[in-house]
């Protein structure tokens, strides 16, 4: 697989590569007017989502990982509009990974960022079915992420100001912190915090963190 075929986009692949998914990734213009297509889903997802075809093509790059490329942070835009990692030892890495997926493997590998903030986790994998044809989701490992209140309000019998706490925990607050921004004493945060602690058998904050985190979508 050569960097030529990853650098190529979805604007310079031929139209029977676009038309090989059985009509999944028709292009948007083909699309009636109004009538989403499938593909226009992956936007919604947070983290990145690339597609790369048999010859080893990126033809689509969802807004995420679009944007994570607009950061030119560890990403970037290479010629022809692929987004790839900017460090050469990651793009070759990514390279190896794209090949094996393809031949049926997943892998994953971290790419370094220029910032030094914690590096992007790459997972590459095959698209079942189809021979060749490889998907690449890129997160972010730094981003705090949170479950949302109604989530934890019905998961562990939390109440709403317990699930505002724990919201506010899992995205890098401290207990001080949320108490300023609540209006609230510290010793009533901290009253919260024991209610949280025990409604999830958790004993540390961390541990709390952790396993809240994991209910992220």
């Amino acid at each position: 697989m050569t960097t030529d075929h990853l650098s190529s986009h979805s604007a310079s692949a031929p139209a029977t590569q676009r038309g090989a998914m059985d009509g999944l990734l028709a292009t948007r213009a083909a699309a009636a007017a109004g009538a989403p297509q499938p593909w226009d889903a992956f936007d919604a997802l947070d983290d990145g989502l690339a597609l790369h075809d048999r010859p080893g093509r990126q033809i689509f790059a969802n807004v995420a990982l679009q944007r994570l490329a607009a950061a030119e942070d560890g990403l970037q835009r290479a010629a022809g509009g692929a987004v790839l990692p900017s460090d050469p030892g990651a793009l070759r890495l990514l390279q190896r990974a794209l090949a094996a997926a393809a031949s049926g493997t997943a892998v994953e590998l971290a790419v370094p960022r220029r910032s030094g903030a914690p590096p992007y986790l790459l997972r590459c994998a095959p698209v079942p079915g189809r021979s060749g044809w490889t998907v690449l989701r890129v997160a972010d490992s730094g981003a705090r992420r949170a479950p949302s209140q109604i989530v934890l309000r019905s998961a562990f019998g939390m109440t709403a100001a317990e699930a505002m706490l724990a919201v506010a925990l899992c995205r890098g607050a401290s207990l001080s912190e949320f108490a300023a921004e609540r209006g609230i004493s510290i010793h009533t945060a901290r009253t919260q915090l024991r209610a949280l602690l025990s409604k999830t058998r958790t004993e540390r904050q961390a541990d709390l963190v952790g396993l809240l985190s994991g209910l992220a979508f």
